[in-house]
């Protein structure tokens, strides 16, 4: 892949931001199951964080504003604001076909000549966000963040505010379009392979990256990070890391479509520059959240191998601690989760284990029922680690293959009766909830 040097011209467009994207105690708060001094400490970095993404706006708007005042519009200037006004009427048109369910609508706002792949991903995104629970909810209109000329082609970071179909993500997000006019109309299409720019990798003592070029400017100063995360998913899992010929293998890929998860291949992530960014992260922690889930992900289906289903909602509560527990980022799915969690479980305590394979008694949607249990699973892997030890976790997922019930596998674990159990855990969540109510 040849890199073209393409000339950009940028234009910064009037916005305005959801407070929960500029310190809002739920956009800096990664867990509420850590320490009252944790979720303080993550609630500063929330903070900071917030502050931090305000001034660089802040810092782009006064700098626009200062090459405004010293020279007069001048032609390229004006071809550039003339093009965010048509991008702009697309996305109202764009809009409009979400709020009446027009999927013909829709796709007339798609360049007719991107790739199949391109538009069926577009598509399909639709459709799911259609389905999704909260997809009756009213929503804001999109917003134009900015116009990058790139070519014939422009670049436009857009903030959407719709439901998502992945349970992992929230909206409102930012992501990057691209838009070409065709026929005085402007329609969304795909970068060319120029625009990535040549294939790229680096490597550490765990974790090798392919990427592009386009992406390195992200990427590249995030590998010390993500090799200390790499090393803290495996330590705190107690599971051994791979072998230095089989270190952890990431591929950032230019697409929307990435490969099923396969274990033995790498994993595939969707590059930065294209992936959907809640508005309450940094691009930099939406990789770091990224790769952790993914990492974490793929390490459990290695060593669930052989599980009987029974344990896969316990599996997925341990990938969701470790995830909180590896990385300050603020969990976006527990925002929306534990409140669910907390409000049901008082209703219903004293717990039983019963409740996370079944669930069937809670007064719940299908999905939020699926979420509770998740949740649930996650407060057992909490417990079992901060009563049993650091090294119990672990444990408790090496014992996984050989039981098919609760009983034998807490017998076997932890030598007590499952009864004695649930009550040391139904101890741990009353703690819990007065530490909420009183941090």
């Amino acid at each position: 892949m040849q890199t073209q040097k393409i000339p950009v011209d940028w234009f910064i467009g009037e916005t305005t931001f959801p407070s929960t994207a500029f310190g809002s105690s739920e956009s800096g708060t990664s867990s509420v199951h850590g320490s009252v001094e944790g979720r303080h400490r993550t609630q500063r970095l929330g903070e900071f964080r917030a502050n931090a993404t305000l001034l660089r706006w802040l810092a782009i708007g006064f700098a626009i504003c200062w090459v405004a005042t010293a020279a007069p519009p001048n032609k390229e200037g004006l071809a550039l604001e003339e093009s965010r006004m048509g991008i702009a009427q697309t996305l109202r048109l764009d809009d409009a076909a979400w709020r009446t369910g027009n999927v013909e609508s829709f796709v007339k706002q798609i360049d007719p000549n991107v790739g199949v792949e391109w538009s069926s991903a577009w598509q399909r995104e639709w459709n799911l966000a259609r389905h999704a629970p909260d997809s009756h909810r009213s929503v804001q209109d999109s917003q134009l963040l900015a116009a990058i000329s790139i070519g014939d082609l422009m670049m436009v970071p857009v903030q959407v505010d719709r439901p998502i179909a992945n349970a992992w993500h929230q909206s409102p997000y930012v992501e990057n379009r691209f838009y070409r006019l065709n026929a005085d109309k402007w329609q969304r299409t795909a970068p060319p392979e120029t625009f990535w720019g040549r294939q790229k990798s680096l490597a550490t003592a765990n974790l090798r990256i392919d990427y592009v070029e386009r992406d390195g400017q992200l990427i590249e100063p995030l590998m010390p990070e993500l090799e200390r995360l790499i090393v803290s998913i495996y330590t705190q899992a107690g599971i051994p890391l791979p072998p230095p010929q089989a270190k952890r293998h990431l591929i950032f890929v230019p697409s929307l479509q990435t490969k099923w998860e396969v274990t033995g291949y790498p994993i595939e992530i969707v590059s930065p520059t294209l992936l959907p960014i809640a508005v309450a992260l940094t691009p930099q922690e939406a990789i770091i959240d990224t790769v952790s889930r993914r990492v974490i992900h793929r390490m459990m289906l290695e060593s669930s191998y052989g599980f009987r289903p029974i344990w896969q909602v316990l599996t997925v509560g341990m990938e969701n601690w470790l995830r909180v527990t590896v990385t300050d980022v603020p969990s976006l799915w527990h925002q929306r989760v534990v409140p669910l969690f907390w409000a049901e479980a008082e209703d219903h305590m004293p717990l039983e284990l019963i409740d996370i394979t079944d669930g069937r008694s809670l007064k719940l949607t299908s999905e939020e029922r699926q979420l509770w249990k998740y949740m649930a699973a996650q407060t057992i892997i909490e417990y079992v680690h901060e009563v049993y030890g650091p090294e119990a976790p672990a444990r408790l997922l090496h014992r996984f293959p050989a039981h098919r019930t609760w009983h034998a596998l807490i017998e076997d674990t932890f030598g007590v009766s499952v009864q004695a159990w649930e009550a040391g855990w139904n101890e741990y969540l009353v703690t819990q909830i007065k530490e909420q109510e009183h941090p």
